[in-house]
C-alpha cells in the first residue's frame, strides 16, 4: 500500500531546516540555471501556479519537484526566489511559493491578510520592474510582455482579498469584512497610480492586454466599494431590526479599537512616513475622535440611532485609514492627495451629520 504524502506536514518540517547565505545564493544560482536550462520545468512550474494546490496535480521531473519543494518550505530556503521580479527565471516559482502558503492557511481573516500581503509584494514589484525596465532599457516588447503578466498576477491575489472578505461577511465579521475589501480598495488605487505615472503612456493606452488587466484593476476597486457600502447597509439593517441601543455601543467601541490601531501604525510607522502623509494621518485621527466622541454623547443622550451610525462611518473611515498607512511607504504625495480627496465623499458624510444634529439641538 502507498503512503499519502501529507503537504502540510512536509512543510511544516522542511521549516526547520537550517541555511545561511551562502547556502542560499547557491540555491537561488542552481534554480535559476535549472529553469534556464530545462524549459519544461519552467512549463510545468507556470502550470502548478496556475493550479489548486493539491499534491495530485504534482506531476513533474524529480528534479524540478525537489527544488520546488524546497522553495515551498517557506523557510530559509524560500528566500532564493522572494527577490525575483516578473519575467526573471524563478519568478513563477516564487508564486508557486505563495499558493502554498495561502492553501495550508484556514482562517478566513488570516487567509484575507495574508492575500492583502501578497497585494503589497505586487506593489513592490511593479516599483521595482519599472525601476529596472528604466536602468536596463528592457525593450517594449520585453515590458509589454512582463508587465502584462504581473498585472494578472495582482489581479489574481486582489480576486483572493475579496473572495475572503465575502467570507467573512457572510460569517457576521463586518468589521474585518470592511477593512479587508478597504485594503483592496486602496491597493488598487495606489497600483493603477503608480503605474499610470511611471509607464511611458503609449504603452498603457496602446497594449490591449496590459489594458485589459488594468481595467480590471479598476473593476475590483469599484466592486470593493460597492461592498463596503453593501456591508454597511446590511448592517444597519440588522441594527435596526434588533434595536439599535445594543448595536451603537458595539459599534462605537469597535471605532475605538479602530482609532487605537492606527495610533499603533502611526507611531510605529513615524520614522519611515513622509511628514506630509504623518501630518495628514495625524489630522484625519483627530476628526474621527471629535466625531467618535459625539457618537458617544448621542448615545448617552438616547439617540442611539445616530450614534450607531457616526461610529459606522468612524470605522468605515480608519480602515481606509489603516490600508492606505499600511501601503504608505510605496506611494508619492500625489497618490496621498488622490487617496485623501477619494475618502472626502465618507468625510463630508460624516461632516453633514455632524451639522444636522448640531441645528437640531440648535447648537
Amino acid at each position: 500500500m502507498i503512503k499519502r504524502i501529507k503537504p502540510k506536514l512536509i512543510l511544516k518540517e522542511l521549516k526547520k531546516i537550517p541555511s545561511d547565505e551562502k547556502f542560499l545564493m547557491s540555491l537561488r544560482e542552481g534554480l535559476v540555471n535549472y529553469v534556464k536550462t530545462n524549459p519544461a520545468a519552467d512549463y510545468e512550474i507556470k502550470v502548478l501556479e496556475k493550479t489548486p494546490f493539491k499534491t495530485s496535480k504534482i506531476r513533474m521531473a524529480p528534479a524540478a519537484l525537489i527544488g520546488i519543494i524546497a522553495v515551498l518550505s517557506g523557510a530559509g530556503t524560500v528566500a532564493a526566489s522572494q527577490n525575483s521580479l516578473p519575467g526573471e527565471a524563478l519568478y513563477n516559482i516564487k508564486l508557486l511559493s505563495e499558493r502554498a502558503r495561502v492553501a495550508v492557511v484556514l482562517n478566513p481573516k488570516n487567509k484575507a491578510d495574508l492575500q492583502f500581503a501578497l497585494v503589497q509584494k505586487r506593489i513592490n514589484e511593479a516599483k521595482e520592474f519599472l525601476e529596472k525596465a528604466k536602468m536596463e532599457q528592457l525593450t517594449r516588447q520585453q515590458q509589454e510582455s512582463d508587465l502584462s503578466a504581473a498585472v494578472d498576477n495582482f489581479n489574481e491575489n486582489l480576486s483572493g482579498v475579496y473572495g475572503w472578505a465575502d467570507n467573512l461577511k457572510k460569517e457576521g465579521n463586518f468589521e474585518d469584512a470592511i477593512q479587508a475589501n478597504s485594503d483592496l480598495k486602496t491597493a488598487a488605487s495606489v497600483y493603477q497610480q503608480i503605474l499610470e505615472q511611471n509607464l511611458d503612456g503609449d504603452i498603457y493606452e496602446k497594449t490591449s492586454e496590459i489594458n485589459k488587466s488594468m481595467i480590471m484593476v479598476g473593476e475590483w476597486k469599484n466592486k470593493a466599494k460597492s461592498k463596503i457600502e453593501n456591508i454597511n447597509q446590511e448592517e444597519s439593517s440588522g441594527a435596526r431590526s434588533s434595536g439599535f441601543e445594543n448595536s451603537a455601543q458595539n459599534k462605537i467601541n469597535a471605532a475605538s479599537k479602530k482609532v487605537e490601531t492606527i495610533e499603533k501604525i502611526i507611531q510605529k510607522k513615524k520614522n519611515n512616513l513622509n511628514p506630509q502623509t504623518q501630518q495628514l494621518s495625524l489630522q484625519k485621527l483627530e476628526d474621527t475622535k471629535q466625531i467618535l466622541e459625539n457618537a458617544q454623547s448621542d448615545y448617552n443622550s438616547g439617540d442611539y440611532e445616530n450614534a450607531f451610525e457616526k461610529a459606522q462611518d468612524v470605522v468605515k473611515s480608519l480602515s481606509g485609514a489603516k490600508a492606505f498607512l499600511e501601503i504608505s511607504p510605496e506611494i508619492n504625495s500625489d497618490s496621498l492627495k488622490n487617496f485623501w480627496n477619494e475618502n472626502k465623499e465618507s468625510d463630508n458624510h460624516i461632516r453633514d451629520k455632524e451639522g444636522n444634529n448640531s441645528s437640531e439641538r440648535g447648537d
